[in-house]
């Protein structure tokens, strides 16, 4: 089953003269390829999510990858990097430390623990949104009336009250949805992005 999505923010440093999107966009293309985005690595989640914005907005961007969030972030607050997109939960730590701010969360609709946080989407580019998602998944081969029985279950914790005000408190959106619609977001999902990762030529084994 697919069970809930979670947006990411995208940072910069709390000084920068970029707030909002239309800026990075214009800082990029009057500088092209030396606005510089971190992230945790060639080939994270961080990087394609930045890749497919490169691609959306028509921009160079320079990508320099670190050895985990946490120097990546700290190349942001620092200014090293002038960008980085993270998990919209995990950016609230970050920006109560006072040296980043978001400019733009990348779901559908504002994330309810940054409401005053612009999409993507409303900042210009209408076919932008890239989340992280969680779904359940058993063995393969596992009887469907098992799998069907699973997904009724999960779908009823989904729904207790306490555990939906835990993970909204949280930033997570849940969905709860069925078996197949997990397969077609997977399906979906690395159609996207095998494109984004051959137009960009993107390597995990790239040093």
């Amino acid at each position: 089953m697919w069970g809930a999505t979670l947006d990411n923010a995208v940072l910069v440093n709390a000084q920068s003269s970029i707030r909002t999107v239309a800026d990075l966009i214009a800082a990029a293309k009057a500088r092209p390829g030396k606005v510089a985005y971190g992230t945790a690595g060639f080939g994270s989640s961080q990087h394609l999510a930045m890749e497919l914005f490169r691609t959306q907005a028509g921009i160079e961007l320079l990508h320099v990858p670190y050895k985990g969030t946490p120097a990546a972030v700290m190349a942001v607050s620092t200014d090293e990097v002038q960008v980085f997109l993270i998990s919209a939960a995990t950016a609230q730590g970050y920006i109560k430390g006072g040296k980043v701010r978001a400019i733009a969360t990348t779901g559908t609709q504002r994330s309810p623990i940054m409401p005053d946080v612009p999409t993507m989407i409303e900042a210009g580019l209408p076919n932008y949104t890239n989340y992280n998602w969680l779904g359940i998944f058993t063995t393969a081969g596992t009887p469907q009336p098992v799998i069907d029985k699973l997904n009724i279950e999960l779908v009823k914790a989904l729904n207790d009250p306490g555990v939906k005000e835990s993970l909204s408190k949280q930033g997570w959106n849940l969905v709860g949805g069925s078996p197949e619609s997990l397969r077609k977001l997977i399906n979906e999902e690395m159609v996207r992005f095998e494109k984004v990762v051959r137009d960009g030529a993107i390597q995990i084994d790239q040093p």
